[in-house]
Order: structure tokens, then C-alpha cells, then sequence
């Protein structure tokens, strides 16, 4: 079964948004002296995830794009990062 064009998209689109919600995380993180270490790890394993992700099917990259985006929007929203 193939994935039509605007599922492609709109899961390219999720992984923009999650993408540009974490770099917004690791720039507010960075900010602060003592969360510096862990920044540099959360850098690390974003390139991980972002490999995670393009190496599954499309179906399973929307559903965990998905979920990955609204975790992290929520943490975000806890945390006061636009």
C-alpha cells in the first residue's frame, strides 16, 4: 500500500515542526549555565531521532512524528519556550 502525496506531506511537515520545536528547547536550554551538559547530549540525540525517524515506514514516521510533536510542545508549554 503506497502513501499518498499529502500524507508525505503533511508528515514532512510534522517533522518540521517537531524539528523547530526542539531546536527552540535546546536554544532556551542552552541559555542556562547548569542545563549546558545536557544540551550538548539532547544535541546528540536529536540527530539520533532525526535518523530514527527517516528510517521508518512512512505510516509509522507520521504516527511518531505525531506524538513526538505534541510531547514536545507540551514540555515547551510547561517550560514557557514559544
Amino acid at each position: 500500500m503506497g502513501v499518498s502525496v499529502s500524507s508525505f506531506a503533511e508528515t514532512e511537515t510534522c517533522k518540521q515542526q517537531y524539528f523547530a520545536e526542539m531546536d527552540s528547547f535546546i536554544a532556551e536550554a542552552s541559555k542556562n549555565e547548569a542545563a549546558k551538559a545536557q544540551v550538548e547530549a539532547l544535541k546528540a540525540q536529536l540527530v539520533e531521532i532525526k535518523k530514527q525517524l527517516e528510517a521508518y515506514p512512512a505510516e509509522q514516521q507520521d504516527a511518531g512524528c505525531k506524538q513526538a510533536l505534541a510531547g514536545m510542545k507540551q514540555l515547551n508549554a510547561t517550560l514557557g519556550i514559544k
